[in-house]
C-alpha cells in the first residue's frame, strides 16, 4: 500500500485505523497493524493522525486521545509507553492519559493510540470474543427460548407452565375486542396509502379489507398498554418472519404518536426534542399564528424538568424556545428510562404515550412433506389433537433425508437438514440434546436407517400426545378461569 499510495509529507511511519463500536458510539484504534516496532514519536504521530481522523469522522472537537497501557499510572508499561506518555502530554491534543483494554467498551477515549503488534491482538481479541458472545446468545436463544416457543405445551415450559396463575393470564378474542379496531384507526391516521404500498406491495387493486388488517395488527399489538389493559409497558411480540411488515409498521406509527423525541447529543449525553403535531400544539405553547406561547411552553418545560429530576438528572440544560433539553450526563444505557418517564408524562397531559413494541422472531418448522405447513392441508403437520394412528401415518410419509437404497444410505448416511422427523424431535420431541446428538450421529453415518428414525419420532410423539391429552383432560374445566371477562361466551 505505501508503495502505490505513498505517505503523507512528515509521516515517519503508516498506521491502519480501525472503527470500533462502544457504548456510546465508536471508537479509533491505531495501529491496528501496520507499523509493529515503532518510536515514541512515532506513536505521538499516530495520535495526531487519529486524532484529525475522529474529529472528521464523528465531527468531534478535540476529541479525547488514551494511550493504551497495562495502568493508568504514568509509571506503567514499558519504554516506549513511559517516553510516549511525555510527548503525549506535553502536545497540543486532548491527551488524557494511559487507559487500559478494558476501556475499549466505556468511551473513555475517541482514540486508542498503540503499536501495530499490540493494536492488531487487541483487535483480532475483539473478534474473537464476538464470535464467542454471537454463539453463546445463539447456543442460549436455543435452548431456552427457541424450542418452547416453537411448541408453547412443550415440556420446556414446564416451569412457566406449572406457574400459570389465572390471575396473571388474560387471553382474549381479537374480535371481541371493539377498541382494538379503534385504536387500530387512531394509529391510522399516522399512515397513508404511500406507506402501504411501500410495505405491503399494495395498489389500486388491492381490497380495502386488505388495507384495513394491518392497521387492526398495529391496535392489537399496543392496546395492552392502556390503562384498562395493564397500562404502560414494554410489549414483546413473538412472530414468525413473515410478521415484520405488521412489527415495522406499528413501530413506526407508534413513534409517530410520541410527543417527545430523545436522540443522542454529539459531544455526549442525550437530548430531548417537542414533536409539534396537530393535536398537541396548544399544550405545546403554539400557538395558532405559529408564534410560541412562552407561559404555556414553560409550564410544560417546569413539568419535563420535574420528571427527569426524579430519575436523579441534574445538569439539565432547557431551551423553550428551541422546544429542547439537553442533558449532558446523561448516557445511552438511561434512555429508556427517560423515555418511560417521557411517556408517562405524555399521557397524564392527554397524549397517548405508546411505546413501541419489541419482537422475537422465529423459524418456522418445516412440513411433513418437506414443504411449508398448512393448516388447511391437514397431512403436512401433526395436530395437538391428531389420534396416534393419524400421527404415526404422517410421521411414515413424511420427507426423507435417507438415500435412496440400503445399501446407499449405509454408505453415504441421511442428510439431517432434510429428514423432517429428525427436525420434528429436534424442535417437539426429544428433550435430550446428548439424546438428539447421538440419533444425528447414527443417522448421518448410515448405521440408523430413515425408517428407524420415522419409528423413534412416532414413538417420542406418541409420549407427548398421550400426556397432553391427559392434561387436556385435566384441565378442560377451568378454560374460562384464564379468558378475559370480555372473551367468555
Amino acid at each position: 500500500a505505501i508503495s502505490v499510495l505513498g505517505k503523507i509529507k512528515g509521516v515517519i511511519r503508516p498506521a491502519i485505523a480501525s472503527v470500533l463500536p462502544s457504548v456510546e458510539g465508536e471508537i479509533v484504534l491505531l495501529d491496528s497493524g501496520a507499523s509493529l516496532e515503532v518510536k515514541p514519536k512515532v506513536l505521538l504521530q499516530f495520535a495526531a493522525m487519529g486524532s484529525k481522523f475522529a474529529e472528521v469522522l464523528f465531527n468531534i472537537n478535540s476529541p479525547k486521545v488514551g494511550l493504551l497501557n497495562n495502568g493508568e499510572e504514568s509509571s506503567k508499561g514499558r519504554d516506549l509507553e513511559q517516553s510516549t506518555y511525555k510527548l503525549l502530554k506535553a502536545s497540543n491534543l486532548n491527551f488524557i492519559g494511559n487507559i487500559e483494554g478494558r476501556d475499549f467498551a466505556t468511551n473513555a477515549a475517541d482514540v486508542f493510540v498503540t503499536d501495530g503488534f499490540t493494536g492488531n491482538i487487541v483487535l483480532k481479541t475483539m473478534e474473537g470474543t464476538a464470535r464467542l458472545q454471537q454463539k453463546m446468545i445463539k447456543k442460549s436463544f436455543m435452548e431456552n427460548l427457541f424450542k418452547p416457543l416453537l411448541l408453547p405445551v412443550n415440556k420446556a415450559l414446564k416451569p412457566v407452565k406449572d406457574r400459570l396463575d389465572p390471575d396473571k393470564t388474560n387471553i382474549y378474542f381479537q374480535s371481541m375486542r371493539p377498541i382494538v379496531q379503534r385504536l387500530g384507526f387512531t394509529l391510522g391516521q399516522k399512515t397513508n396509502i404511500s406507506e402501504f404500498e411501500a410495505i405491503y406491495g399494495f395498489s389500486g387493486d388491492t381490497n380495502l379489507a386488505h388495507v384495513q388488517a394491518p392497521l387492526v395488527q398495529a391496535g392489537d399489538i399496543v392496546h395492552p398498554q392502556l390503562d384498562e389493559y395493564g397500562g404502560l409497558r414494554p410489549i414483546v411480540v413473538p412472530v414468525g418472519v413473515d410478521q415484520d411488515p405488521h412489527i415495522r409498521l406499528t413501530r413506526g406509527l407508534v413513534s409517530k404518536t410520541n410527543w417527545f423525541n430523545v436522540k443522542s447529543r454529539k459531544s455526549g449525553g442525550l437530548t430531548i426534542g417537542l414533536s409539534i403535531q396537530e393535536e398537541n400544539k396548544n399544550l405545546m405553547g403554539v400557538s395558532s399564528n405559529g408564534s410560541i406561547n412562552r407561559d404555556v411552553r414553560n409550564q410544560l418545560f417546569d413539568k419535563l424538568k420535574s420528571s427527569l429530576a426524579k430519575l436523579g438528572f441534574a445538569d439539565i440544560m432547557s431551551n423553550p424556545k428551541h422546544g429542547t433539553i439537553e442533558i449532558p450526563g446523561a448516557t445511552i444505557l438511561d434512555k429508556s428510562k427517560i423515555q418511560l418517564s417521557l411517556l408517562s408524562l405524555e399521557r397524564n397531559i392527554g397524549g397517548m404515550g405508546l411505546m413501541p413494541p419489541c419482537s422475537t422472531y422465529h423459524r418456522f418448522v418445516v412440513g411433513m412433506t418437506g414443504d411449508k405447513m398448512s393448516s388447511s392441508k391437514p397431512e403436512t403437520t401433526i395436530f395437538m389433537d391428531d389420534s396416534i394412528e393419524d400421527m404415526s401415518r404422517k410421521v411414515k410419509r413424511a420427507f426423507s433425508g435417507g438415500q435412496a437404497t440400503v445399501e446407499e444410505h449405509r454408505r453415504l448416511g441421511g442428510d439431517l437438514s432434510k429428514d423432517v422427523a429428525y427436525q420434528y424431535l429436534q424442535y417437539f420431541f426429544e428433550e435430550s440434546d446428548k439424546e438428539l446428538e447421538s440419533i444425528g450421529r447414527d443417522y448421518e453415518s448410515g448405521r440408523l436407517l430413515a425408517g428407524e428414525i420415522k419409528q423413534i419420532c412416532i414413538d417420542r410423539a406418541t409420549e407427548w400426545l398421550t400426556d397432553l391429552s391427559e392434561k387436556r383432560n385435566q384441565w378442560s374445566d377451568r378454560i374460562e378461569d384464564f379468558l378475559s371477562s370480555d372473551s367468555k361466551l
